[in-house]
């Protein structure tokens, strides 16, 4: 089987190294053939006929890339609406509470722009009321 290991091309640091090395040899000791692919040279746009890979694993929050991949029959081992899922804390909270996992107390603040001046921070007393210090933002 061939599994395509997807990476950010533009975002490397010596931690997303480390654990690409441990995907890679952890893949490679279940006796996958693999390919090490990073998204800024395999972009949704420049992909229009099925890649030489049977799956594809990505260490990556590229969602529309893993789309246009599922759209050519690739299966993916986190696919695109876990990606999305993850990369949104405030909506991997409400998948979560959805699938009955226990979850800490969780308030999601609205949202806002930085530059449009919205400065009414009233929901945070409203917060503290809720929850006990200390807490995670």
């Amino acid at each position: 089987m061939r599994i395509a290991l997807i990476t950010n091309g533009f975002f490397v640091t010596p931690k997303t190294e480390e654990i690409k090395n441990l995907l890679v040899n952890a893949l490679k000791d279940k006796g996958a053939e693999l390919v090490i692919l990073k998204n800024d040279g395999l972009t949704a746009d420049n992909v229009s006929c099925k890649p030489p890979f049977d799956r594809a694993l990505f260490w990556d929050k590229d969602v529309l890339l893993c789309k246009k991949l599922e759209a050519l029959g690739v299966r993916t081992i986190n696919c695109s609406k876990a990606l999305a899922n993850c990369d949104d804390k405030a909506l991997t909270s409400v998948v979560a509470a959805e699938a009955g996992l226990p979850m800490p107390i969780t308030v999601v603040a609205p949202f806002t722009y930085a530059n449009i001046g919205y400065d009414n921070l009233d929901f945070l007393r409203a917060v503290t009321d809720k929850i006990d210090f200390p807490l995670v933002v």
